[in-house]
């Protein structure tokens, strides 16, 4: 039975093996580079439909706000059932866009101050042709809030920002870091595998030189190497 060797028995396979070994490395790190490039285009794409989503839901929610005072007022104006129908309409979809938003406001406090605002408003108290001095305090809070809930939300989305840019520095220093290691591996493969070439090849110059001295060979000698090259040494 021939013993089994891990070393290379013919230059080709060592010149093969050291060309796949230095060769790995870079490949692992080019792959991890696709892996975290695609993962970052993928949550850049996610932060931008959500930022979207987020700041013209807020936008519609201050919208919605000032068109509810405005039919508020209306109403007590003229005292229209119409009119107090928009008003329960327009309260009805600002709070679905509040139940939507609660997720965003990284302040639970603020979502719930908005939501005991839409509740407070539930009825349209007048006197004196417009709000009471109750519904008048609760509108300005009300608008206080939202308000406060604009800036809340810009506030997050600048932050996903800054969270998006601190991972790809991340990603980049570890990459950087990364990088230099397997450089660092691949070189110390190449010296390796260039001194298991170069060794017998400079073991066969020694023999040269000896014989161009007229100097006898050592037959003790052992010779080691790829079979192409060790053939060429038992060769004297």
């Amino acid at each position: 039975m021939k013993r089994l060797s891990l070393f290379p028995r013919s230059l080709r396979q060592l010149v093969t093996l050291s060309f796949v070994l230095i060769l790995l490395p870079l490949l692992v790190l080019a792959w991890q580079a696709w892996q975290s490039l695609n993962a970052l285009s993928a949550q850049a794409a996610h932060i931008n439909r959500t930022t979207l989503v987020d700041a013209r839901r807020s936008e519609a929610m201050i919208n919605a706000a000032l068109e509810m005072e405005r039919s508020y007022r209306q109403y007590c104006v003229l005292d229209d059932p119409t009119l107090a129908r928009v008003y329960q309409n327009q309260r009805q979809r600002y709070s679905q866009m509040l139940d939507a938003h609660a997720g965003v406001l990284p302040d639970e406090k603020l979502w719930q101050a908005l939501r005991q605002d839409v509740s407070d408003l539930a009825q349209l108290q007048c006197k004196n042709s417009g709000p009471d001095a109750q519904a008048a305090a609760r509108l300005e809070v009300f608008a206080s809030n939202n308000s406060d809930m604009v800036q809340a939300t810009r506030a997050v989305v600048y932050s996903r920002g800054q969270q998006l840019q601190q991972e790809i520095a991340e990603r980049g220093q570890f990459f950087g870091w990364q990088a230099l290691v397997l450089f660092l591996l691949s070189l110390a493969l190449v010296l390796l595998f260039t001194r298991m070439i170069i060794g017998p090849v400079k073991g066969i110059e020694r023999m040269i030189n000896q014989l161009g001295a007229g100097k006898s060979l050592d037959d003790a000698a052992l010779f080691t190497g790829p079979r192409e090259l060790r053939s060429v040494g038992k060769r004297r």
